[in-house]
């Protein structure tokens, strides 16, 4: 289906959503721009990989985001059913599906070198699958939830864990080789964790005590510690800290600076070489996923995707999106997609700084998108995986 911007139907006049069926439709008024461009999103093909009962006593939710491999027009995600998939990319036909022993709600990462497709479960594990026919090459304990992207050095695989834990695993074999760990504050902490950035020797993570570490990637030494805690004012008859002091965005490195979020602390740009403060915009408390495009930092927050000039931290412009919670925005050929927990995925021109379509499907949407070129593939909470043409 293909609605555009000011298109209606009876469908979307009744406000009608079904599991497994995906809704095209424009933003409300006072969301949309007086212009907007005829660009909208063309749904290709969906495909059930798991899915959920709305009647289910609990919200669904399918936190993977797909891994791509654009060459041998394959896709690899996983569901709350406790399988892994590869799928082909053009209709979504099943390759095949391996089991594991916990629910998958982590972003896969797949090694063309190797053809090998890396990720965590739930339980706490790490899995390598040969790419070609799901065969598992090697499980490892992870020691708490992996529910960010493995990432992928010359020789091992670095893993960020819910319990506050950094480890590196040998490629081949998922033998340890280092595991950093931090203790976790008291108090209520934020759901979900950081994961880890790679950039030459030196990994970056942000931990649940608001600390961002860069470690020795050969060895899991801190190399500096950034303590975002300390840049909290707390009120005069509490001396206990914050219980939301988490960095749970993943770092994102370029040109010298580590972009990291803190919940309570807000938006950083640190020194890559020392850690020392570049800019913070405090003014932007509680992101929950950061992203670069161009010269541009992306910044979701509840309820707005902020745009971010990244050398200066100063303001572009601002998005309202009506969702308490965002993923990562990722950027397919000027448009921003953004999923809202629970709720829609809104597709933002950057031309007209503006939603210009949602899609609706089900129970809404806990996975941040993948994008290829043109294409974006994003996995629902009632665990329909859709693919999408961006026009």
């Amino acid at each position: 289906m293909l609605v555009r911007p000011g298109f209606r139907t009876t469908l979307l006049g009744l406000g009608l959503t079904l599991a497994g069926c995906m809704i095209l439709r424009p933003p409300p008024p006072e969301q949309a721009s007086d212009a907007l461009e005829e660009r909208v999103l063309h749904l290709l093909w969906r495909r059930d990989v798991a899915a959920a009962s709305l009647t289910a006593p609990f919200t669904p939710a399918e936190r993977s985001t797909p891994a791509l491999d654009p060459e041998g027009g394959r896709l690899f995600v996983g569901s709350s059913d406790e399988h892994l998939y590869a799928l082909r990319a053009s209709d979504g036909s099943t390759l095949w599906r391996t089991p594991t022993r916990g629910a998958v709600g982590c972003e896969v990462a797949f090694d063309r070198a190797s053809d090998t497709v890396f990720f965590g479960t739930d339980d706490g594990f790490v899995y390598a699958l040969a790419a070609a026919d799901g065969s598992v090459k090697w499980r490892e304990a992870a020691r708490g939830e992996v529910r960010r992207r493995p990432v992928l050095g010359p020789e091992a695989v670095y893993i960020a864990t819910g319990s506050d834990t950094v480890m590196a695993l040998d490629r081949d074999t998922g033998r340890r080789l280092w595991l950093y760990k931090r203790e976790p504050p008291e108090g209520f902490a934020v759901e979900g964790h950081a994961g880890v950035a790679l950039h030459g020797r030196r990994l970056f993570a942000g931990f649940s005590d608001g600390t961002v570490v860069a470690l020795d990637a050969s060895e899991g030494s801190a190399v500096w510690e950034r303590e975002t805690a300390q840049d909290v004012e707390l009120p005069e008859e509490d001396s206990s800290l914050p219980a939301t002091l988490d960095v749970d965005t993943t770092p994102v490195v370029r040109d010298g600076l580590v972009f990291v979020a803190s919940h309570a602390a807000g938006v950083y740009a640190l020194d890559e070489r020392g850690g020392g403060v570049r800019w913070r915009r405090e003014d932007l408390p509680g992101a929950t996923g950061l992203s670069l495009a161009g010269a541009e930092l992306l910044v979701s927050r509840p309820r707005a995707l902020d745009v971010l000039t990244a050398a200066s931290g100063e303001s572009r412009y601002r998005v309202d999106v009506p969702a308490q919670s965002l993923t990562a925005p990722v950027v397919a050929r000027g448009i921003v997609l953004v999923a809202g927990t629970q709720r829609d995925l809104y597709a933002i021109s950057r031309a007209e700084r503006a939603v210009v379509t949602l899609v609706s499907a089900g129970a809404g949407f806990a996975a941040a998108p993948a994008v290829s070129g043109r294409r974006a593939f994003v996995l629902s909470n009632t665990g329909v995986l859709y693919s999408l043409e961006v026009d």
